[in-house]
């Protein structure tokens, strides 16, 4: 059992926190996803599941889009998150 490191950890809250989710919330759904007791039990693994699926849930919310200027052709582009 490889359990999670703390930059793991603050990394899931850092991206929780983006989403909209509180501390408490998000370790009651690791929680309740992987049956845990305590959510400090957590496994690199199972930290680095729930990671990559908030890191998706961000990169869907985040598009770009290009502006040319009829003109000078000059582009602009804007990213938004």
């Amino acid at each position: 059992m490889n359990i999670a490191s703390e930059s793991q950890r603050k990394m899931f809250f850092a991206l929780g926190k983006e989403i909209g989710f509180s501390a408490n919330d998000l370790k009651n759904r690791a929680k309740e996803k992987f049956k845990l007791e305590s959510f400090t039990n957590i496994e690199s693994s199972q930290i680095n599941e729930l990671i990559d699926a908030m890191q998706s849930k961000l990169k869907e919310k985040e598009h770009e889009h290009t502006f040319v200027c009829s003109k000078c052709k000059a582009q602009l582009e804007i990213v938004i998150k």
